[in-house]
């Protein structure tokens, strides 16, 4: 392949667990490398979850990360998980 050019295989498909504050901030950095596509969200908080779920509105969100699992696992190649102190 030529120059700059990026194979399907050289990007993560990202689930994030816990995404506000901390969360979200990890997640961005992960997006902005240009590697990596924020595919699925999960977070018990939703109105801590908002910013970043509007953030990535095609990220599919879910409130349980069990469910998440149980229903995406196939789907993802990474988790970041980022919990409160």
């Amino acid at each position: 392949m030529g120059r700059g050019f990026l194979a399907p295989s050289d990007r993560l498909i990202i689930a994030s667990v816990g995404v506000g504050g901390k969360g979200g901030d990890d997640i961005s950095h992960f997006a902005k490398s240009g590697k990596a596509d924020i595919a699925f969200l999960c977070d018990v908080d939703d109105s801590r979850a908002e910013n970043t779920v509007k953030a990535y509105p095609k990220a599919k969100y879910y409130k349980d990360w069990r469910e998440m699992f149980d229903k995406e696992s196939k789907n993802f190649d990474a988790v970041s998980v980022s919990t409160p102190d």
